[in-house]
């Protein structure tokens, strides 16, 4: 079991991942990778509504079922759940965190699940989506400022943005 012991320390027994705001790319990397497998319980046990407001959104702005919606950031998967039970039927996902990944791949949503870090540039085809969500994934000291700029360039003409 997870216990939050600050805003940038996780820890559970026989594991401890510490990271702070600004901090290294592999120690975010450890940290999430640790942490994966309490990720969820951790995220719903938390009282933060972002996932429930985004999902919100994406009802109200992308009112195609089958439309292509790319998760960046997407962990272990709780925003395509949500898309999934919606009915969304076409969610990639992006995250760079094999641990996270491992999770999400488990719940059999993603059409396909991307092993990238957020960025300026993204390899991935432009134009491709008609909607990118990113439920709290662009805060200080994890996915760098320019990291909209990345996962924009994904969007078709006239898609959604939901961050």
């Amino acid at each position: 079991m997870l216990a939050r012991t600050n805003w940038w320390t996780i820890s559970r027994p026989g594991c401890r991942a510490s990271t702070r705001p600004g901090g290294d790319r592999d120690t975010l990397d450890r940290l999430y990778d640790a942490w994966a497998e309490g990720y969820d319980w951790h995220l719903w046990t938390s009282g933060r509504p972002y996932l429930a407001i985004t999902a919100g959104f994406v009802g109200r702005h992308l009112a195609d079922f089958d439309a292509r919606i790319l998760d960046a950031g997407c962990g272990t998967g709780n925003m395509g759940q949500i898309l999934a039970q919606m009915g969304y039927r076409n969610p990639d996902g992006l995250e760079p965190s094999s641990g996270m990944l491992q999770i999400a791949r488990r719940k059999q949503i993603y059409r396909q699940l991307l092993p990238l870090y957020l960025g300026a540039t993204v390899d991935l085809p432009d134009e491709s989506d008609d909607a990118v969500v990113a439920a709290g994934v662009l805060t200080h000291g994890h996915a760098p400022p320019e990291s909209p700029d990345g996962i924009i360039k994904r969007l078709r003409p006239g898609g959604v943005t939901i961050f």
